[in-house]
């Protein structure tokens, strides 16, 4: 099965709003695809180094696409594909040649495509997080179709993105100042500062705080131990308990690691959560707003 997939993009300033088409793009429905199934290597990788200064954020354009079909893999036509001399779709369907979106295997062949590319671009993969590559004066580390080089030459970086485009379509975005919802702040002491006050903001909205809320000093008190309290009022209001402690648990693997011991509390208690469980979320919101 095949579906057309359209990603637009909302422009909105000077009192007008309109909306650019950014990418087309022809998927499979991977999750009815027969016949056989892929299973992802799994490999460890990491370095560890310190004074990286230069970062560049990189993503390809249409990804998939670039690398081959790893197989002989036939679909059905999508919709709106017109054939002449009378055939219908129900005598031919078509062969891929290309690497497509949803295809169970796609993201692996991506990933073999272009680690192969940097193998003999002379990167090496890390033995801990197969995610980081590097070579002398640069790394690299890769999610899904977005990467990000840091470097402490700026020639270096440069260089390497230039290489890239000569075997792949990307788009250079220039310095990193936003990576998968994180925004990162660069400082005058070389350090960096990660934060996600957009999602912060969209946890307090749901949570339905506003600036006459009190804040807290600490995510959850250290003299008491969240319990099942099964006596207890259940939960009821109008935010979702669930969705609330999947954004916690969101921020906090990415940017707030102070708030793990308090998050996981609660999580412990999500099969049935009562009002004692939702006041320790709402906690939680009351720190993030000192935050």
């Amino acid at each position: 099965m095949v579906y057309w997939h359209r990603q637009s993009t909302k422009i909105q300033g000077m009192g007008q709003c309109t909306w650019r088409t950014t990418s087309a793009r022809c998927k499979l429905l991977g999750n009815i695809c027969t016949h056989g199934e892929v299973e992802h290597d799994k490999n460890d990788a990491h370095t560890n180094n310190h004074k990286w200064m230069v970062f560049g954020q990189t993503d390809f354009v249409l990804a998939y696409p670039q690398a081959n079909i790893d197989g002989e893999i036939y679909m059905r036509l999508p919709k709106g594909f017109e054939l002449n001399d009378g055939r219908t779709h129900h005598m031919h369907v078509l062969k891929l040649l290309k690497n497509i979106h949803r295809l169970k295997q796609a993201g692996l062949v991506h990933n073999k495509h272009f680690h192969q590319d940097l193998i003999n671009l002379g990167y090496r993969q890390s033995k801990v997080d197969p995610c980081l590559y590097y070579r002398s004066g640069l790394m690299m580390v890769i999610y899904a179709d977005d990467f990000t080089i840091a470097s402490k030459i700026p020639v270096l970086t440069k260089t390497s993105i230039q290489e890239l485009a000569e075997k792949f379509e990307i788009n250079h975005e220039g310095e990193l100042d936003e990576y998968l919802g994180v925004n990162v702040e660069h400082r005058s002491n070389g350090s960096f500062k990660l934060s996600q006050p957009l999602l912060i903001e969209q946890i307090l909205t749901a949570l339905g705080f506003n600036d006459r809320i009190k804040q807290k000093v600490t995510p959850a008190l250290s003299s008491k131990i969240l319990h099942r309290d099964a006596k207890g009022p259940e939960h009821n209001n109008s935010w979702d308990y669930w969705q609330i402690l999947g954004q916690l648990n969101f921020l906090e693997k990415s940017t707030h690691p102070n708030i793990a011991y308090a998050v996981h509390q609660c999580a412990q208690y999500a099969a049935k959560p009562r009002s004692l469980h939702k006041h320790a979320i709402l906690r939680i919101g009351r720190y993030l707003m000192k935050v």
